[in-house]
């Protein structure tokens, strides 16, 4: 079941943080889940969702991070867990990455960097602000972000 399955990727990710811990060599560990789970008509029956599957494009920016915000944990043997990481666009992972293991790169860590500062989300049909300022359809305004472009 999928309960079943949950309490074993939550085993796992524990010996495997475990084992990290007892290594010399630098390791980041990173779990990111990238859908909600396949869960059948309980969306729906819940009231969470009109359809089983989350849809593409969200009526609002709250409804787009409640449906489409998945579970992500970076740790380090050297440092432990990278605390309040908050919602993390998968664009953004390299970065997280290799900010946790303390590599710097002109693009992974230059410009996704500048990027992350000024945006939480990017997704075709949203961008979210660290403060929380939303900005949907914006791919189809006149007026692009410069960065967003570039990083596009």
């Amino acid at each position: 079941s999928y309960a079943e399955g949950s309490a074993d990727a939550d085993r796992g990710l524990e010996r495997l943080i475990e084992w990290a811990k007892t290594r010399e060599r630098p390791t980041i560990v990173a779990f990111f889940g990238d859908h909600l789970p396949p869960l059948g008509p309980v969306y729906v029956e819940t009231g969470f969702l009109k359809d089983n599957v989350a849809p593409r494009k969200e009526p609002t920016p709250e409804a787009a991070l409640e449906h489409h915000a998945t579970p992500l944990i970076i740790w380090s043997n050297r440092s432990g867990p990278v605390e309040n990481l908050g919602t993390v666009s998968p664009a953004f992972l390299p970065y997280h990455i290799l900010t946790a293991a303390g590599i710097t790169h002109p693009y992974y860590t230059g410009f996704l960097g500048e990027m992350r500062e000024r945006y939480r989300v990017v997704d075709r049909n949203l961008l979210l602000t660290p403060a929380g300022a939303a900005t949907a359809d914006w791919s189809r305004q006149k007026e692009i972000d410069p960065a967003i472009r570039d990083f596009r």
